[in-house]
C-alpha cells in the first residue's frame, strides 16, 4: 500500500512539473499566426474598402500618419498593452527607439508577469508615467457615444498626441476577451474609426463602428470591477503631472 501511494506521488509530482514547462514555454512562446474572419459591418483595412475609407479620411487621419511606421504586433499572447504603449511611444518620438523587452522598467509590473496576466489600463497608466510620458485624459467610467466621436475627430487631427482603447473582443463579435490597441482615424462617412489590433496573428487594423467601439469600452474589466475605457498620451512637457 505505502509501495503504491508513492508510486502515485511520484506520478502526480511529474505531471506537475510537465504542466508547469508546458505554462513557462506557453508564456514564452510567440503568438500563432490564425487569421479570423471579421464579424459582419468590420472591414479590414487591408481590404479594397478598408483603403477607401482610408483615402477619404480627409483631416482626421494626422494620427495614422504619425503611427502607422511604428506599428507594433504583440509578441506574446497577454502582450496587447505592452505592444500598444512601445508603439505609441515611439511615434510619438522615434528617439525613444522601445522594444518589447526595454520598455519594462521596475516598479509596476514585469515582463513574466505580464505574460501571465496581461495589464489593467490602470498598470498601463502606470507604465506611461515611467516612461516619461503625459497622460491628459483618462478613462472615464461611461463614455459617451457622442462625445467620444467628437474627441476623436479632434485628436485624429493633430498627431501630438494618441488614444489607447480597452475593450471586450466579445460585445464586437470577435474572438477573445479584455483587449488594448490604439485607434488612429475617423472615416465620417461610415462613422467607423481605425482600431490598429496589436494582436495581428488574430486581426488585422480594422475599421469599426464608432457606438459598437465604444459600447465595448464600456464594458466592465473583472480583474478591477469597473469599466474599461481609453487613455490618451502625449509626451511629456514638463516635470510634473
Amino acid at each position: 500500500m505505502k509501495k503504491t501511494l508513492k508510486i502515485i506521488a511520484i506520478v502526480f509530482l511529474l505531471l506537475l512539473v510537465i504542466l508547469l514547462c508546458l505554462g513557462v514555454f506557453h508564456i514564452n512562446s510567440s503568438p500563432t499566426v490564425n487569421l479570423l474572419a471579421l464579424p459582419a459591418g468590420q472591414v479590414s483595412l487591408k481590404s479594397e474598402e478598408g483603403q477607401k475609407r482610408l483615402s477619404e479620411i480627409r483631416s482626421y487621419g494626422a494620427d495614422y500618419l504619425a503611427y502607422k511606421d511604428y506599428f507594433e504586433a504583440q509578441e506574446h499572447v497577454t502582450f496587447c498593452g505592452v505592444a500598444s504603449s512601445v508603439s505609441v511611444i515611439n511615434a510619438l518620438s522615434s528617439a525613444n527607439n522601445l522594444n518589447q523587452t526595454s520598455y519594462f522598467i521596475e516598479g509596476v509590473k514585469s515582463a513574466l508577469t505580464v505574460k501571465f496576466s496581461g495589464m489593467t489600463l490602470a498598470q498601463l497608466h502606470q507604465h506611461f508615467r515611467l516612461h516619461n510620458i503625459m497622460i491628459s485624459e483618462k478613462d472615464a467610467p461611461t463614455v459617451a457615444i457622442n462625445s467620444f466621436r467628437q474627441f476623436a475627430k479632434d485628436n485624429f487631427s493633430d498627431a501630438s498626441d494618441f488614444i489607447v482603447v480597452n475593450y471586450d473582443r466579445k460585445l464586437l463579435d470577435q474572438v477573445g476577451g479584455g483587449h488594448i490597441s490604439p485607434v488612429v482615424a475617423y472615416h465620417e462617412q461610415s462613422d467607423s474609426i481605425l482600431v490598429m489590433d496589436v494582436a495581428a496573428h488574430k486581426y488585422p487594423p480594422t475599421w469599426i463602428k464608432t457606438d459598437d467601439l465604444v459600447n465595448a469600452m464600456n464594458s466592465v474589466d473583472n480583474s478591477t470591477g469597473i469599466n474599461r475605457g481609453y487613455l490618451v498620451v502625449s509626451a511629456k512637457r514638463n516635470a510634473s503631472l
